[in-house]
């Protein structure tokens, strides 16, 4: 996270985030736009640390949100690290851009499939094409840091 710390607003272009009201459907949106991975649940945080200022989200109509902390992801089949706290947005979604930049991991998407992968090959993650034409998110382990 060092390598953009300072940042004073992080930009979405994303795809149709709705400035109010929850997605209650608990899903998690593969977005090729986002900066940053972000949830608006803290419940799904672990390890969650409160940013002293807080941090300032746009949306594409220019709606700005706060974002307030950043912790691990961890679900059943979700193991993400780095990923913000912003209350007010109303989708959960992990950015493909944090997913290179960060992790060194690319998604290809085929079909109605998408897989998240290392650079050996190995599938780390997968998400299917949703009615509403954004990828949903099945399964992601983030591998760990590599020793050093």
């Amino acid at each position: 996270m060092s390598s953009y710390r300072g940042m004073p607003l992080v930009t979405f272009l994303g795809h149709y985030y709705s400035p109010t009201g929850r997605d209650s459907s608990g899903n998690i949106i593969v977005d090729s736009i986002a900066w940053n991975h972000i949830v608006s649940d803290k419940g799904r945080l672990e390890d969650f640390k409160k940013y002293a200022t807080p941090r300032m989200a746009r949306l594409r109509d220019g709606t700005n949100f706060p974002i307030l902390g950043v912790g691990n992801l961890k679900e059943e089949a979700i193991d993400v690290p780095h990923v913000e706290f912003a209350p007010d947005l109303k989708v959960d979604f992990i950015s493909v851009n944090q997913l290179d930049r960060d992790h060194n991991l690319a998604c290809r998407c085929h079909g109605k499939k998408m897989e998240i992968r290392k650079d050996d090959g190995t599938v780390v993650g997968a998400g299917v094409l949703g009615d509403n034409g954004v990828y949903v998110l099945q399964r992601l382990q983030v591998p760990a840091e590599p020793q050093m």
